[in-house]
């Protein structure tokens, strides 16, 4: 379906099997997870900042499930891709959540504005993560198979919508690699106070990854084993984070000690 040009968006795991293509994710680490073949031009960056040249054969994209980022991300493809190609987006389950029907039945609505679609049941299989595993382990819940499953909507690219306008991110979060996990920090917290000396407070593993979660909400730490804390002064934290790799110094002495308070809650 895909053909020789295609351009994915977020799919860096289909991106492992494309020779030639084009695959933009804003993720830093995506080639120490995958192995991309070196004729794939990979943009690291958001999707809004890529400045994608050209027109492309196909589209897969792989969204935030967040009913305005999928049909920023569709619309996005659809004006990048050439008349008549094709464009692949997974829809969630029914019982992913409770708006799940209402945001199925709004991306059809839009497909049909585009083209001849039809979907594909059951054909996308998402491996659970780590920091969904400790919130389900906290939640005293246990997963033995990777439970959420997509269909795939195949939409024909025959009437080219518009390159929409994004909306603005509200993530304000900046992660951060410490051997195999990841740390998110973000600054703005309300109620944050400044201090001299770096406190953290509040450590636990939280039972959702939802960043609406009440808990997630009033935390400026997030970790990849879903462990959230709050700093006293998100500035220091950033700044040791950013200059991690001095081996041996004070910083790497700091961060050992967050580090080992994050493995020890989870």
């Amino acid at each position: 379906m895909l053909g020789r040009s295609p351009l994915l968006l977020g799919v860096p795991s289909v991106g492992e099997f494309i020779k030639e293509g084009t695959l933009v994710d804003s993720s830093r680490w995506v080639k120490d997870r995958f192995s991309l073949n070196d004729d794939l031009n990979f943009i690291n960056s958001p999707i809004d900042e890529a400045n994608l040249e050209g027109e492309f054969d196909s589209a897969m994209v792989d969204p935030p499930w967040y009913e305005s980022a999928v049909q920023e991300w569709f619309s996005y493809a659809s004006s990048v891709v050439s008349l008549g190609g094709t464009i692949l987006v997974p829809l969630m389950g029914n019982l992913t959540r409770p708006d799940a029907p209402y945001f199925r039945r709004n991306m059809e609505r839009l497909a049909s504005e585009v083209g001849p679609y039809s979907i594909l049941r059951g054909a996308v299989e998402y491996s659970v993560p780590r920091f969904e595993a400790c919130a389900l382990d906290v939640g005293s819940s246990s997963v033995c198979s990777n439970w959420r499953i997509a269909d795939i909507l195949i939409v024909k690219n025959n009437n080219k919508l518009r390159c929409p306008g994004f909306s603005e991110s509200v993530n304000g979060w900046r992660t951060y690699r410490i051997r195999d996990d990841f740390i998110g920090v973000r600054s703005g917290l309300v109620g944050e106070f400044e201090s001299e000396d770096l406190e953290i407070f509040g450590i636990e593993t939280v039972d959702s990854v939802s960043r609406r979660h009440p808990r997630v909400a009033k935390s400026n730490i997030w970790s990849s084993r879903n462990v959230i804390a709050r700093s006293s002064n998100s500035n220091i934290l950033h700044s040791l984070l950013t200059r991690k790799s001095d081996d041996g110094s004070e910083v790497e002495c700091r961060i050992k000690e967050l580090y080992d308070e994050f493995i020890e809650v989870s």
